[in-house]
């Protein structure tokens, strides 16, 4: 077995997925979420670096990617643009909060 885990979290793309290494507890998320610009799922647009809100598909799906993917509590949440996340739920919370009401 290996050590890491693949995860579906559609949203920014229909396909995308998330690696979970099981040794570190650590998800490589990709552009599901950004920490460049702010705090953001995919499709929330930061006004310093809206280039993956650009990008992103669906909105709807990228938020309910990341409510799932962030019930499991990583330790880290590696993204594709800017530094990793650490589990903060109420950092995380704000994130989804964020982007509920930005699509609503």
């Amino acid at each position: 077995m290996g050590s890491l885990l693949v995860k579906e979290t559609p949203g920014h793309t229909r396909g995308s997925i998330s690696l979970i290494d099981l040794r570190t507890h650590f998800a490589f998320v990709g552009d599901l979420i950004q920490t460049k610009g702010g705090n953001a799922i995919a499709g929330d647009r930061r006004f310093i670096f809206p280039f993956p809100a650009m990008a992103t598909q669906d909105k709807t799906a990228a938020i309910q990617s990341f409510e799932k993917i962030s019930k499991d509590q990583y330790a880290r949440y590696y993204c594709g643009h800017g530094s990793y996340l650490e589990n903060n739920s109420e950092k995380i919370q704000r994130m989804i909060a964020r982007g509920n009401a930005k699509i609503n």
